[in-house]
């Protein structure tokens, strides 16, 4: 694909409709990747989990209200702290279990303890991320994604107690049967500095063949001259 700045006028379209209307101002009016496109981004919305949790006196503000404390490990979101709502005191009653490995990604968002199986009917609630998906997430090429630091997908049958890995393998549900696989970042972030380096590498080998080349094309002109001097001479 290529973009450009080119943009339709009302008035040609006008022109090619042949009608008279009051046309409604549409996105291909608007220049791409220009100030004006730029500001109707859309909606985002994003869930971090933290699977090793947190010390949370390190973390939840000492006092309520607009005025609180940032703590130290929140320190850095103090220029936002109008856009910031700390919710604290939640408890999470379909994890409390033994099986904390399993249940906490699962009932996360979902506040719906699963089924308990090792096996492939696996039964759990939708998320919060995919209802949200499924209201605003049709503007963009992919309603959701789900990025991970680590991949469980390998892990399969019995990890935790009655549960099965699957439902440690991602926190997201697009329905109570249907879990939405992670993609690494770590995975992609390799995938991307291998390609570079790959890329760099033929750049390499390309020059270093031009150079050859070069030098055993001056390498050929320099025979090529001595033999004419010795032929001048021999003459």
């Amino acid at each position: 694909m290529f973009i450009t700045r080119k943009h339709l006028s009302r008035r040609t379209f006008l022109q090619g409709a042949g009608a008279t209307l009051a046309l409604p101002f549409l996105e291909s009016m608007i220049p791409a990747m220009t100030a004006h496109a730029a500001t109707n981004s859309g909606t985002r919305l994003a869930f971090v989990y933290i699977p090793h949790g947190a010390i949370m006196d390190k973390w939840t503000p000492k006092t309520d209200g607009p005025d609180f404390e940032f703590t130290p490990i929140l320190q850095a979101l103090e220029p936002f702290r109008k856009y910031v709502n700390i919710v604290s005191g939640l408890h999470h009653k379909a994890a409390d279990s033994t099986a904390v490995h399993s249940l906490s990604p699962t009932t996360w968002l979902s506040g719906v303890r699963p089924k308990p199986t090792q096996g492939p009917d696996a039964y759990a609630g939708i998320t919060a991320d995919q209802i949200a998906a499924e209201k605003i997430g049709q503007d963009t090429v992919l309603p959701s994604m789900e990025l991970a630091t680590e991949d469980h997908s390998g892990l399969i049958g019995e990890c935790d107690r009655d549960y099965g890995c699957i439902y440690m393998n991602t926190l997201s549900w697009r329905t109570p049967t249907t879990p939405l696989q992670w993609r690494s970042i770590l995975e992609k972030f390799s995938n991307a500095c291998s390609a570079r380096v790959q890329t760099r590498q033929n750049v390499w080998r390309g020059s270093r063949r031009t150079e050859a080349f070069s030098m055993h094309s001056r390498s050929k002109q320099r025979i090529f001259k001595r033999s004419s001097d010795s032929t001048t001479r021999t003459r």
